[in-house]
Order: C-alpha cells, then structure tokens, then sequence
C-alpha cells in the first residue's frame, strides 16, 4: 500500500501530509485541491483528536487492486 495523504496528530494540533511524487502524477493541479481537502478535514479531526488511540488519525492509501481507502484510527471509527 502506499499512502496518497495522512492527518497526525502533533504539537497538540492536526499536521496534513501528502506524499507529493504520487499526488502530482494523479493530480496536475495539486497546489490547490489537497489545500481544501487538508482545511476542512483538519477541522472536522480537530474536534475528534481526542478519541484517537493512534498515529496516524486519518489517513488515505492507494491498495494494490489500484482502489483508494480512506482509514480512520482506533477510536474514531
């Protein structure tokens, strides 16, 4: 698996990643899509960092089969 994006939890708030070699061969346009996606996610995380057992809190992977996941940590769902 690797991953496209992940949300962790540091410094006491939300830190977006993107794995930037993958992002820019499926998305020519990413210096703004990701930006939006990060924003409103690190919010809605925000609020339920708390819940989380683990590192990553969200995090979004592209399987073998060629399919997209998205995974939440323990905790959150």
């Amino acid at each position: 698996m690797i991953f496209l994006f992940r949300f962790d939890v540091e410094n006491g708030g939300i830190s977006f990643i993107l794995n930037k070699g993958i992002a820019r061969d499926m998305y020519p346009d990413m210096e703004e899509m990701p930006r939006q996606l990060a924003d409103s996610t690190c919010k809605v995380l925000e609020h339920h960092k708390i819940y989380s057992k683990s590192n990553p809190i969200m995090q979004g992977q592209i399987l073998d089969t060629g399919e997209f996941e998205v995974n939440l940590s323990h905790g959150l769902g």
